[in-house]
């Protein structure tokens, strides 16, 4: 049998001492910069594709992939609502 790994990934983006983490968030969901709207579209068809798969029926027979594909999903979803949890409330800040 064969197995697919996948690196896990151990680089990491620095960024200058005065950079405002918060401030960099703060814009309205109409004018989120080009970066962040392609990460949540990204984001936005992973969840998509994440519901398809614990939604299906064949997934639903095997307990090990319906638990791994919710595990998927609610992982996406966080990542999600952190951010535009973040990005809400640096926008109200600023």
């Amino acid at each position: 049998m064969f197995t697919k790994t996948k690196t896990i990934p151990t680089d990491i983006y620095r960024v200058q001492e005065d950079f405002d983490r918060q401030g960099a968030l703060a814009f309205s969901r109409e004018q989120a910069p080009s970066a962040y709207l392609a990460v949540m579209l990204e984001l936005q068809d992973r969840i998509a594709d994440a519901t398809t798969l614990v939604a299906a029926m064949a997934t639903a027979k095997e307990p090990g992939y319906l638990s791994h594909a919710a595990g998927q999903l609610c992982a996406l979803q966080e990542l999600w609502d952190s951010l535009e949890t973040r990005r809400i409330e640096a926008s109200k800040i600023q």
